[in-house]
């Protein structure tokens, strides 16, 4: 397909739902438009201890939550974009949540 990451390539032999997963941490989120980046905008934004917890909306129903440093200073309505590195992904099966 090469659009999954390698990992996922042999695990998917078949068109399916699948279920995305990353921890928010692991997000790269940036202020100004890089390659390969997702343009999505900011529609929650808490500190939270040294984080701030941010919710963005990449486009339609699709949403996600990042964690950046305090110092990013994400706040609602930014234009933003994310990178969802390939090591920090998990897939889930969408009928029975288990991972692939």
């Amino acid at each position: 397909s090469g659009k999954l990451p390698l990992a996922y390539e042999t695990k998917i032999t078949e068109e399916r739902n699948i279920i995305l997963g990353i921890r928010p941490e692991h997000v790269l989120v940036s202020k100004t438009a890089i390659d390969d980046y997702i343009p999505c905008h900011c529609n929650f934004s808490e500190p939270i201890g040294s984080r701030l917890l941010a919710k963005v909306k990449l486009g339609g129903d699709i949403g996600m939550k990042v964690k950046v440093p305090m110092e990013t200073a994400i706040s609602v309505g930014d234009r933003l974009y994310v990178h969802l590195p390939e090591k920090h992904i998990m897939l889930f099966d969408d009928k029975t949540e288990q991972a692939l």
